[in-house]
């Protein structure tokens, strides 16, 4: 099974670059997301980039963007280009199949990911590093953290995609539904939480803006973390659950 899931990892991969344009333009894309978040957001933060939760927490979510395209194209895109009956046809199982799209999914955006991560502690320590004549490390529980959070957004965001993908009749309705959710997840809580801040008076904005500095980065990491675990469940679940092949094969 795992054999037959690398399979399709790596056809969805190679289809996506290909398929985002030409391998020069997406090489340009990946480059510039490399540059911003690997080297002009650290040489910005200084040293306190390897030290700081909250830097490195504002990009856990860089996955969620990049993933956003494949897992759009998933089922969508196959329908789109009349390959999901030949697809349906093979003797590869129904959770071979989901798994391998999620993975390609996961796999894309985590290993971007990594790539900026990488790449920031080279900057770093290229500028910051050498002028205070030390090696510039993330402490474990901030490199378990961002790994962790970071691996289980890419999940939920693929989970939810390719959800989403599988009823899509083409891949522009995908990526609106998935934008509108990804919106949703990024906008919507923070807006509620700016109305609720404005309607609090100064000194109680100073107090909860003191509340909110002293809070401990490894709980919050834990709390969110397992947040994260449960809806990446969840919805992992549903795709599961709604992913049928005769229901595809009708469609």
């Amino acid at each position: 099974m795992l054999g037959d899931i690398w399979l399709i990892v790596n056809k969805e991969v190679r289809e996506v670059v290909l398929r985002a344009g030409s391998s020069r333009a997406t090489i340009l894309n990946l480059a510039l997301i490399l540059l911003v978040f690997g080297v002009v957001l650290p040489l910005q933060a200084g040293a306190a980039w390897v030290d700081s939760w909250w830097l490195l927490f504002s990009w856990t979510w860089l996955p969620l963007f990049l993933v956003s395209a494949l897992v759009a194209d998933s089922f969508a895109g196959e329908r789109e280009r009349h390959t999901l009956e030949t697809l349906l046809t093979t003797a590869l199982s129904d959770r071979t199949i989901l798994f391998g799209k999620i993975a390609a999914a996961v796999s894309y955006g985590y290993g971007m990911l990594l790539s900026v991560m990488l790449m920031s502690l080279l900057t770093v320590n290229a500028v910051w590093g050498v002028r205070e004549g030390r090696l510039l490390l993330f402490s474990t529980s901030v490199t378990v953290g961002v790994l962790v959070i970071g691996l289980l957004v890419t999940l939920l965001i693929a989970a939810i995609g390719v959800m989403i993908s599988l009823k899509a009749k083409t891949v522009r309705q995908a990526g609106q539904a998935l934008s509108l959710g990804i919106l949703a997840i990024l906008w919507i809580p923070g807006l509620i939480i700016a109305l609720g801040a404005r309607a609090l008076s100064e000194a109680q904005q100073q107090a909860l803006w003191e509340w909110a500095s002293m809070l401990d980065g490894r709980a919050v990491a834990a709390v969110s973390a397992l947040v994260l675990l449960v809806l990446d469940a969840v919805f992992v679940g549903i795709a599961m659950r709604r992913f049928k092949r005769s229901r595809l094969s009708l469609d």
